[in-house]
């Protein structure tokens, strides 16, 4: 069986991933934490002017879209399966489209074979220059490479990311005390407009008794043998 969650609680955390890149809120909290509260370089740019473009609109994408639309920005979408509740609130456009048009992009596509590096060096050219790029979906999706390359051009203006590629074995564990053996997460959290959190965008307390509600209800549900919609049917 699986475990199903509310998707609010991973929308929500993707826009304030976007919301905290967007106003360079890592580089305030380094500076503050020196004293030092002087204005330059930390110019943010307000979600309300910004074209987003939201790559996958299943349960989280769409809440996501449903939610940005209250901040009045303009929002582009691209899925293979276009979801008519989505067009309520957003334009669904081709990918080259949404990467050209999108100036804040937020991933909520599934880790599918096909969607392996959708973000590659090949995608970041066709995006604007200073692009904001959120990701709280699945790690697989962004080459770490051509990302990291793509920070240090200029052409990612800030990244937030909540799950990054090679993560396996490294979270919900107190390694304090060791070295991490992930150099692109060292990389990554190096640069001043990057955020990395360790992919906990699902950690509420309402999406937590869900996935133990959920799980118990299947095993009662298999102990009896009765049907479950959370039953993983081929």
């Amino acid at each position: 069986a699986n475990a199903p969650y509310p998707p609010e609680g991973v929308a929500n955390y993707a826009i304030m991933l976007m919301l905290m890149a967007q106003r360079k809120v890592k580089l305030l909290a380094r500076h503050s934490a020196a004293q030092d509260f002087g204005l330059r370089g930390k110019l943010g740019k307000d979600i309300s002017t910004s074209t987003v473009g939201v790559i996958g609109t299943g349960r989280i994408g769409s809440t996501v879209v449903r939610h940005l639309s209250g901040f009045g920005c303009k929002i582009l979408a691209y899925d293979p399966y276009p979801n008519k509740e989505v067009e309520k609130y957003a334009t669904y456009v081709d990918l080259d489209t949404l990467l050209a048009q999108a100036d804040a992009i937020t991933l909520h596509a599934p880790g599918l074979a096909e969607n392996y590096h959708m973000l590659d060096s090949a995608a970041f050219a066709k995006m604007k220059d200073g692009v904001v790029l959120v990701n709280a979906a699945r790690g697989m999706l962004v080459d770490t490479e051509a990302l990291v390359a793509a920070v240090e051009s200029g052409k990612v203006g800030a990244a937030a990311l909540d799950t990054i590629e090679n993560e396996a074995d490294l979270y919900y564990r107190d390694l304090s005390r060791e070295v991490l053996p992930n150099r692109d997460r060292s990389v990554l959290m190096a640069f001043p407009n990057v955020i990395v959190s360790p992919h906990m965008a699902f950690y509420t307390a309402e999406d937590v008794r869900a996935m133990i509600f959920n799980s118990a209800s299947a095993l009662l549900a298999f102990s009896r043998g009765v049907d479950t919609p959370f039953e993983v049917r081929a």
